[in-house]
C-alpha cells in the first residue's frame, strides 16, 4: 500500500508538471484503471479548460512515464476535492510529527486540546 501511495503521488506530481500554470494544483489523480488516468477536479469550468489542453497534456505525461502506461484522461467532476486533499495531507504531516515526538510530549498536545475544549464548553455555558 505504501509503494501504491509513493507512486500515486509521483504520478500526480508528474501529472502537475504537465499542466498549464492556471491548471497547475487544481486536479486530484484518483488513479490509473485499464491504462485511463482518473482526475477529480472542483468544477466544471477547471475540466472545460482542461479538456482544451487534454491531448497536449495526455502527449507530455505520457513522455514522462511512458506511452503504454496511459492511453486515455478521464475527468470527474467533484467540488471540494482540493480542499480534501489538502486537508487529507494536514493530517498525514501531523501523523508524522507525531511519530517524531516523544510519548510526553504527545500527551502533553492531548492535555492541551482538552483543556482548550473544556474552556471552550465552560465558555458557551456562561
Amino acid at each position: 500500500m505504501l509503494t501504491q501511495l509513493s507512486s500515486k503521488d509521483n504520478l500526480a506530481e508528474r501529472f502537475d508538471e504537465c499542466l498549464p500554470e492556471p491548471l497547475r494544483g487544481k486536479f486530484v489523480v484518483s488513479g490509473i484503471t485499464n491504462r485511463t488516468l482518473l482526475l477529480l477536479c472542483p468544477s466544471a469550468s477547471l475540466a472545460t479548460r482542461f479538456r482544451f489542453d487534454q491531448d497536449r497534456i495526455l502527449k507530455s505525461l505520457q513522455m514522462r512515464i511512458g506511452a503504454n502506461q496511459v492511453t486515455e484522461i478521464v475527468v470527474k467532476i467533484r467540488p471540494g476535492v482540493i480542499k480534501a486533499k489538502k486537508e487529507q495531507r494536514a493530517r498525514e504531516e501531523q501523523r508524522k510529527v507525531s511519530n517524531t515526538q516523544s510519548p510526553e510530549e504527545r500527551l502533553n498536545k492531548v492535555l492541551e486540546r482538552l483543556d482548550s475544549h473544556s474552556n471552550t464548553q465552560t465558555e458557551k455555558k456562561d
